[in-house]
C-alpha cells in the first residue's frame, strides 16, 4: 500500500490489487492501470470539486510518498 501525505494534512491510500491501482482520496475514489496516473487522480480527488489544483505536477511536489504493508 502507498499512502501519500501533504503538509496541509491531506492523505490518499493506494493499493494494488492485481489488476490496477485502486486509490482512496477524500472526495472520490478510483482505479487506473498505471501508478502515476493513480497518483495524480488521487490528489486530484483529495480536494472538493471547484477548488481542484489546476497544477497537477506542481502540487505533486508537495506530496509525499512512503510505502507500508498491508
Amino acid at each position: 500500500m502507498l499512502i501519500g501525505h501533504h503538509p496541509s494534512g491531506l492523505s490518499v491510500m493506494i493499493r494494488y490489487d492485481g489488476k490496477a491501482y485502486v486509490y482512496q482520496a477524500q472526495y472520490n475514489q478510483g482505479r487506473h492501470k498505471d501508478l502515476e496516473v493513480a497518483k495524480r487522480l488521487a490528489v486530484i480527488d483529495s480536494y472538493p470539486r471547484g477548488h481542484q489544483p489546476t497544477n497537477c505536477n506542481e502540487e505533486l511536489l508537495h506530496w509525499s510518498w512512503r510505502d507500508r504493508e498491508a
